[in-house]
């Protein structure tokens, strides 16, 4: 019988993941904790997937169809609004949570009853499940936050947020974002309550040619680069202009700037650490350091250009 009251909702959109979907199943369903429940949001899967979940026997698990693909994040959005555990844990379908994933993620927040949501570290496995090492995130609120400004700091497979604070502040993913909608995710979070990363890493991260980020990685770095902007909008409407955003775009792109450009970097940088003295967005010992980390790099692209 279903479990009337998971303590987690796990949420996996899939779209033609018919490779990877059985391992990521088990993944969770063979967890070190049972209480839970899996919805699995069909996004108009055209192959064997939903075969292959049919034929797998456990009431804790929900098959959501959509007849037609209308992407990830509206999926994801969809999942969210149909659970019922006290946390919502996101993953992908061609991904690995490993054994105590929940049990680690859930315990904490269950401690730390001022974070909202959490991350991981995670490791990275290529198409057969090969070892490429450990990425690690930030596991500091100021300097996770910091980060944003650079890029998703955050795995959104490795994501455990409260699903109260989800009802609480309407979150859902901007499908208006399309490839990077993740981002913007985890930042409206950053803006509202405490959220960083685990030090373990709970997940295995798939890299394969297939995947959205592999595919579509000019648009995700164009609403990468939207979704930053908007960021350091919050600085004040002076930075609001075609030549901040440009100069930005050059900076955290890693693209080569011209000689007054690179001045005109200067001076934007020691407004916004100006700016940031009075507003108090981030914190003041790590925004300089950060910002330093990034002007430095364009300077290096300047010398070798």
């Amino acid at each position: 019988m279903a479990n009337t009251n998971p303590k987690v909702s796990v949420v996996i959109p899939f779209y033609n993941s018919e490779e990877y979907i059985n391992e990521a199943v088990f993944s969770i369903l063979n967890q070190s904790m049972s209480n839970f429940e899996l919805l699995l949001i069909n996004d108009g899967s055209k192959d064997h997937s939903v075969e292959i979940l049919n034929s797998i026997k456990d009431d804790r698990m929900t098959i959501i169809n959509n007849k037609d693909n209308k992407g990830n994040y509206f999926a994801r959005n969809l999942g969210i609004g149909l659970s019922r555990g006290k946390y919502i844990a996101m993953m992908d379908s061609d991904d690995i949570s490993h054994r105590n994933r929940l049990q680690l993620q859930t315990e904490y927040l269950d401690h730390k009853k001022h974070v909202g949501a959490i991350g991981s570290s995670f490791k990275l496995i290529d198409d057969k499940g090969n070892n490429l090492g450990i990425v690690v995130r930030p596991n500091n609120y100021q300097k996770f936050k910091i980060s944003l400004l650079n890029n998703n700091s955050m795995l959104q497979s490795s994501l455990m947020i409260r699903k109260h604070l989800v009802d609480k502040h309407g979150l859902k993913y901007n499908t208006e974002f399309r490839y990077a909608s993740d981002y913007d995710f985890v930042y409206q979070c950053s803006r509202l309550f405490y959220i960083y990363n685990l030090n373990d890493a709970v997940l295995s991260y798939r890299v394969h040619n297939s995947q959205i980020s592999q595919q579509k990685k000019e648009e995700q770095l164009y609403y990468a680069n939207l979704i930053r902007f908007n960021q350091f909008v919050e600085f004040g409407p002076e930075f609001n202009t075609q030549e901040t955003r440009s100069l930005l775009e050059k900076a955290f792109n890693s693209q080569p700037v011209s000689d007054a450009e690179y001045e005109n970097l200067i001076e934007l940088m020691d407004s916004l650490i100006t700016a940031n003295n009075e507003k108090k967005i981030y914190s003041r010992r790590r925004l300089r350091p950060f910002l330093e980390r990034i002007l430095y790099a364009s300077a290096e692209l300047l010398h070798t250009s």
